[in-house]
Formats: C-alpha cells, structure tokens, sequence
C-alpha cells in the first residue's frame, strides 16, 4: 500500500522532471558526409545547430505535472501518517493487552488457586459447604478462561502488527509472549 503510494509519487516526480527539461534548448552538433556520383569530390559537413527555447510554450504541462506530483506526495504522505498511528495504536493496545496478562498471570490466577486449595482442605475438615467450593472452583475456571482470552488478544495485536509492518516479529519457536520494545 504505502510502496504503491510511493512509487506513485516517483513517476510523478519524473514526469514533472521531463516536462521541466523540455523547455531548455537542444545542442545538436553532427557530422554528415556526402558522396556525389561521378564526382571526385566528397563534402563533409559539420552542422550545429541550438533550438533556441520557447521558455512559455510548455507552462500548463509543467503546471499539471508540478500538481500531479503534490497529489501523489499528499497521498503518500496521508497513508503514511495513517500506517504510523495505526502501528502506534497497536503497539499500545498490545503493551497493555501484555500487561494485563502479566496481572492475570501472577497475581489474580494464584490468588485463585490459593483460594481454590484452601477451599478444598476446608471442604475435607467440614468448614465449608460443597456448593461455595465448586463456586470457587467455577470463579478459577473462569480465571483460566480469562487467560486464555488474553493471551489470544495478545497474539492478534501482535499478528495485526506483523501485517502492518510485513515482517515477523517473534520466531515461531519461542513460548513467550513479551512486550516488544519501545524505540
């Protein structure tokens, strides 16, 4: 997208190059030689000649090509504004979609287990009701659950940004999700 944009923007730069160079004079200098038939005689010229420069003629064609080249330089410089907050947007979202997995990963989910086994030793001794155990063990379902939607957010911030820039980011080998690097 932005290479098309780019691209773009050179062709119009070599059309307004070319119309530009139309209005400077031509220096044609040439050799010529001539053989008559039955003549002895050969002439050899050397013409040299200067067109000398019309400096108005081609004004509207230098006009259009000069505002073609603004267009296509607005354009590039719009989707490139454009891909640059979307990028800038989505590291953020990822950052923070990281951090929230961080939180989830080392304080709510242990803090759940905890609960959960100390339930379960109060549901052995009698202390507690088997229905308030398996509401804390639903609430540690849900807790895992919560995990695994996170770290799915995480992956398609981070897949969504690979695409944006066009290059992998992570080897496919690694198991870590860490937050790229701010630069």
């Amino acid at each position: 997208m932005l290479a098309r944009s780019e691209m773009d923007f050179h062709i119009s730069d070599a059309k307004l190059r070319l119309e530009l160079a139309k209005q400077y004079p031509d220096l044609k200098i040439g050799f010529i030689s001539e053989d008559d038939e039955g003549e002895k005689e050969n002439t050899l010229s050397i013409p040299f000649s200067i067109e000398l420069p019309v400096f108005g003629r081609n004004k509207q064609s230098i006009a259009m090509a000069f505002s073609q080249r603004r267009v296509k330089v607005s354009a590039y410089m719009e989707k490139l504004n454009y891909l640059i907050s979307r990028l800038e947007t989505l590291h953020a979202q990822y950052l923070l979609c990281f951090q929230k997995l961080r939180l989830h990963q080392r304080r709510l989910l242990p803090l759940a287990q905890k609960n959960t086994k100390d339930a379960e030793k109060s549901l052995k001794l009698g202390a507690m009701r088997p229905l308030r155990y398996l509401d804390l063990l639903a609430d540690l379902q849900k807790k895992n659950f919560e995990k695994v939607q996170l770290e799915t957010k995480c992956w398609q911030k981070l897949l969504e940004i690979e695409s944006l820039i066009g290059l992998p980011l992570i080897h496919l080998g690694k198991k870590s999700l860490g937050p790229l690097p701010k630069n």
